[in-house]
This record gives C-alpha cells, structure tokens and sequence, in this order.
C-alpha cells in the first residue's frame, strides 16, 4: 500500500466513526447504540492493525 493509500483509508475510517457518532441508526433501523459500539470497537483495532503494518507509512 502506498502511503497516500494508507491515508485515505486512515480518513475513511476516521469519518466512519464520525457517522456511526452523529446518528447510530443509520442505514439500519434495527442498529442500535450498543451495536454501533460495537462496530466502533472493530474499526478501531482494524486501524491499530493498520497502523501497526509495515506498509502504513
């Protein structure tokens, strides 16, 4: 990956967050705030792992 890749990925995660922040039932009525709590903690140890490779700049 190269390292404006990695960025990009970087934001979108980043701005995943911010959504599932501002309006936890988005895009899925059965979602609730515990469930998008959830997804929160995934996309943050997806990211640790990201940042972690050695591809990441």
């Amino acid at each position: 990956m190269s390292g404006g890749e990695g960025y990009y990925k970087f934001f979108l995660y980043t701005s995943h967050i911010d959504l599932i922040v501002k309006n936890p039932t988005a895009g899925n009525s059965g979602d609730t705030i515990h469930n998008s709590c959830a997804k929160l903690s995934t996309l943050r140890m997806d990211l640790a792992q990201e940042l972690k490779s050695p591809s990441f700049p």
